[in-house]
């Protein structure tokens, strides 16, 4: 989910709801979700989200199944 300010300008035209015929979302959306099941082992589907448009659909707090923070140099 990121706002829609953000979500405009990284796929431009794109509809409010999934992309798949935007180029740039599905391939970044198919890139991290492959990423992050060879990581995990786990199915993953991850997808780019309007805020405005999961605040639609959804109601209450939401929280993230899981964060990567980048602490420098990845090599520790």
């Amino acid at each position: 989910m990121i706002p829609d300010e953000t979500f405009d300008s990284m796929f431009p035209n794109a509809p409010d709801g999934p992309s798949h015929w935007n180029a740039r979302w599905s391939l970044l959306c198919v890139t991290i979700s492959q990423w992050l099941a060879k990581q995990t082992g786990l199915p993953i589907d991850f997808q780019f989200q309007k805020r405005s448009v999961a605040n639609e659909r959804f109601d209450g707090q939401r929280q993230a199944l899981g964060l990567y923070v980048s602490h420098g140099d990845a090599r520790r």
